[in-house]
């Protein structure tokens, strides 16, 4: 229910949910009392209108099923507009940019000089693919923590006609706020 499996319903994650909760009270055994003298009528109730929250069900999605049901770009604490974005880094080969990015995976490889580096795999806001290389000295200055969005500032270089950033600073970026801590 909380990543939205039931939205066919029409209702919404909060209405469903405080239905489920009067009915498993409804369905316990009423036990009459003999000595009553009156006769108690169910409860009747109309609920308040309770409105959800979009940046509130990408956390549940993403607390539950480990990823987002629709963009990622939507949780980040950050401008998408203001980056270059993918489709675009090849018009900008062997100059220095920016690019804000959601991590997919990392390949750790190993040196001949038995340094560690390796080789990132992004999405943008539009979601598509960047490849990253990060060499030794920037591997070790800025490791990736799984997870999350970085700013990736690199040079763009091609290889076999792919297009990569040759990571030189990366930096993560954090997510918006639940519409609940917000609150004061």
């Amino acid at each position: 229910m909380s990543v939205g499996a039931f939205r066919f319903t029409g209702k919404t994650k909060k209405q469903l949910l405080w239905e489920a909760n009067f009915l498993q009270k409804k369905n316990k055994a009423h036990i009459p009392v003999s000595d009553s003298l009156f006769e108690e009528k169910p409860v009747e109730f109309t609920l308040p209108k309770l409105t959800d929250n979009a940046i509130d069900d990408l956390y549940d999605q993403k607390e539950i099923l480990g990823f987002t049901l629709t963009n990622p770009f939507a949780m980040v604490d950050e401008e998408p507009a203001g980056y270059i974005p993918a489709r675009e880094i090849g018009s900008h080969l062997h100059k220095i940019v920016t690019v804000l990015v959601y991590y997919i995976a990392t390949k750790h490889v190993q040196t001949k000089n038995n340094d560690l580096m390796f080789f990132g795999t992004f999405i943008d806001h539009n979601l598509d693919w960047v490849d990253t290389v990060h060499f030794p000295d920037t591997a070790r200055a800025y490791p990736l923590h799984s997870g999350g969005f970085y700013k990736i500032t690199g040079r763009v270089v091609d290889d076999f006609g792919v297009y990569s950033i040759e990571a030189r600073k990366t930096e993560k970026v954090g997510f918006k706020k639940r519409s609940y801590d917000t609150i004061k």
